[in-house]
């Protein structure tokens, strides 16, 4: 039999956990859910961003000069005429060129170097889309 503060194995193989150890998973199981919880709300906060965001509106939110076709030159690489295409209608972004584009969050992503849930915070700070996101949340 081997002995440990937290367990004990005994000879048959079978495990004895402390009270301690018990309280530490049960903790750690709690911590665990807390997170998971707070990302599927980002994730479902990042979704509803990306619907209420118009994809013109981000853009000249973020520099873009976009003409009357929703065009403008990509930032993305050196651009002389427009190849950036915004589909104001659908709501996503396409380069011809260098064929990067998708969503509103993915748009800011790209300009800005954000993660997902800082790029959606962003855009809900900018364009004032609503209590999407509070200070705290984004951060994970």
């Amino acid at each position: 039999m081997a002995i440990s503060r937290d367990f004990i194995v005994k000879n048959d193989g079978s495990l004895w956990f402390s009270e301690k150890l018990k309280i530490s998973y049960m903790d750690h199981e709690k911590e665990t859910l807390t997170k998971v919880t707070e990302l599927r709300t980002s994730w479902a906060n990042a979704t509803t961003i990306n619907e209420k965001a118009d994809i013109v509106s981000v853009a000249q939110a973020y520099g873009e000069k976009i003409d009357r076709q929703y065009r403008s030159n990509c930032f993305l690489h050196n651009d002389k005429d427009p190849s950036l295409q915004l589909h104001r209608e659908t709501n996503p972004w396409w380069c011809y060129v260098c064929g990067e584009g998708y969503t509103p969050i993915d748009f800011v992503m790209k300009k800005l170097g954000l993660s997902v849930f800082d790029a959606a915070k962003d855009i809900n700070n900018t364009l004032n889309l609503g209590d999407y996101y509070t200070q705290e949340q984004g951060e994970q």
